[in-house]
């Protein structure tokens, strides 16, 4: 398993770490895991290489400020997204040609799992949620065309 960072001074979310298998061949699925409210990459930066040893390339994130609220939050999170998307086309990206497009997903806690299950999937079509000790009443009422999963 290797990693490689991604700077806090990226556009549109607060940075984080990819992680990816060593010495694979062909596409994975990729995955996002984003920090609970209040929380730090720091809390999340452990599924990185767990998800890794699996075949997975995954990237543990920050998000701009821990009090950032939900709306801001899901807008991080399609930002994340679309890095990662772009970092599989990038000729100086260590992950390049590995991210299969069609099979992208999200994985948090607390705010960061409510947030993901009560937005939109965005530009990202195949991409699913998986979650677990959800925030709040969100993940009650979810909005119109959210794509839930697995949001417990």
């Amino acid at each position: 398993m290797r990693t490689s960072r991604v700077s806090s001074l990226v556009s549109g979310f607060g940075g984080g770490t990819i992680h990816y298998p060593a010495g694979t061949t062909g596409t994975m699925a990729a995955i996002v895991v984003i920090p609970g409210f209040v929380s730090a990459e720091s809390s999340i930066d452990w599924w990185g290489p767990k998800l890794a040893s699996y075949g997975f390339v995954v990237m543990t994130i920050d998000t701009n400020t821990g009090f950032d609220q939900p709306a801001s939050r899901g807008r991080q999170i399609n930002n994340a997204l679309d890095y990662l998307v772009g970092q599989n086309t990038s000729s100086s990206s260590p992950v390049r040609g590995m991210i299969d497009t069609d099979r992208l997903g999200v994985i948090g806690w607390s705010m960061g799992v409510a947030v993901r299950c009560a937005s939109p999937a965005g530009s990202h079509q195949g991409s699913h949620s998986a979650g677990a000790v959800g925030y709040h009443q969100l993940l009650r009422r979810p909005l119109a065309g959210a794509d839930t999963d697995l949001c417990l």
